[in-house]
């Protein structure tokens, strides 16, 4: 939706409502003032990311630059080992008790001390980069260390026996962060599948913080089948289940009616709808590449484990409209692509021969724009070129 301008002007409000290097809960902080915590407070660095990667913009990165580092020092000033532990936490997480019980913003499976610090980490580690990006070599250097520092203090502190960081949101973060102990990352992804497959009866059980990370996570780890099925859930907790009380939108939290016991709350709470880029990025698998920000190169990566027979998405990037279509037919999937003039794509295909990729009919290798360029774990990867192809893969 063009949201450049928009977003380049919201974190100038939030850049207003600083105090001491923490933003409010609000921004521009006419509605709550003197009010702040990191793991909400570090939209300040992620927001200008997500703007450069997106449109390219690296004025608001060198903008915002100072308000950054005067965000980190805070953070730096309130760490106890590595570890901050006041926070929001997981906000609005669904009681266990059921629908009928009390829904308050005190999280119950993940502790403030938990996002505070998966977010004090991506905040590190995304300055790192941002640093290198500005050409502050030395700065991008210190940042780096901080991150190295904060990964091994959240290991320390939270990663339990079993391979387990306590909750789906928790596994979800450290996975989508970065965090976790790479030759653990198996044993962490079968955690987080357990947790909801045998703890939760296919349900989630995250809040804010949880839903935007958590099925981008499950498709991430070839598990997009059971992101699918947590999100046709019609039983309680679940998106279906909220519907079914009456809800157009999306409610704060997960009491039984808006106004249970006396406890009003939003009727229409963005934040929870994290699970919405799940079909852009995930089942269309439209992703930018901070090696081409802009779109100027991107990533185009659908996920196919699932029971969906067909997917059309497309995005009005800076640079044209980029559409990712796939549909199955029996053992056979036609993936129908777009690229814009002057961008190209990196095309993730399910791992086959080469010969039984196939675009407009001839081998995807020897097809004009495509270039074959590595096999990655169950995927054969494509530089591909300006224009409009047609592949076909036969499982």
């Amino acid at each position: 939706m063009n949201m450049a301008t928009f977003f380049r002007k919201y974190v100038r409000d939030i850049e207003t409502s600083l105090i001491q290097g923490l933003p409010s809960a609000t921004a521009p902080g006419l509605r709550i003032r003197n009010v702040g915590n990191p793991d909400w407070g570090a939209a300040l660095v992620i927001l200008p990311w997500y703007i450069y990667q997106y449109y390219g913009d690296t004025g608001v990165l060198a903008e915002q630059y100072i308000h950054m580092q005067r965000f980190v020092k805070y953070l730096n000033k309130i760490e106890e080992n590595g570890i901050i532990k006041r926070g929001y936490g997981d906000w609005y997480d669904p009681p266990l008790e059921g629908p009928e019980a009390i829904s308050i913003p005190m999280p119950k499976h993940t502790p403030a001390k938990i996002t505070s610090t998966a977010y004090y980490f991506q905040v590190a580690t995304l300055m790192a980069r941002i640093a290198h990006i500005l050409d502050k070599p030395g700065e991008s250097k210190e940042y780096t260390h901080l991150a190295g520092r904060i990964k091994e203090a959240f290991n320390k502190e939270f990663l339990q026996e079993g391979y387990t960081y306590g909750s789906q949101t928790a596994n979800a973060m450290a996975l989508r962060f970065g965090l976790i102990i790479e030759e653990s990352r198996s044993a962490v992804v079968e955690s987080l599948v357990k947790d909801i497959m045998d703890e939760h009866k296919g349900h989630f059980s995250t809040g804010i913080h949880g839903a935007k990370n958590l099925y981008t996570v499950l498709s991430e780890e070839n598990h997009g089948n059971i992101a699918e099925k947590i999100l046709k859930n019609t039983t309680y907790p679940s998106i279906g289940y909220l519907f079914s009380l009456g809800a157009t939108t999306n409610w704060e939290n997960w009491s039984l009616t808006p106004n249970h016991r006396g406890v009003p709350r939003s009727r229409n709470h963005p934040m929870n709808t994290g699970f919405a880029t799940w079909f852009s990025q995930s089942l269309g698998g439209i992703l930018p590449d901070e090696t081409g920000p802009g779109f100027k190169k991107f990533i185009l990566k659908p996920d196919l484990r699932n029971n969906l027979f067909s997917v059309n998405v497309s995005y009005n990037s800076p640079h044209g409209l980029i559409i990712s279509n796939w549909k199955k037919s029996g053992d056979l999937i036609q993936y129908i692509i777009q690229i814009p003039v002057n961008s190209v794509a990196e095309v993730y295909l399910p791992l086959t021969p080469k010969k039984k990729t196939r675009e407009s009919g001839k081998p995807a290798a020897k097809a004009e724009g495509v270039k074959f360029l590595r096999e990655e774990g169950n995927f054969s990867v494509y530089l591909v070129g300006s224009g409009e192809y047609s592949f076909e893969v036969n499982l």
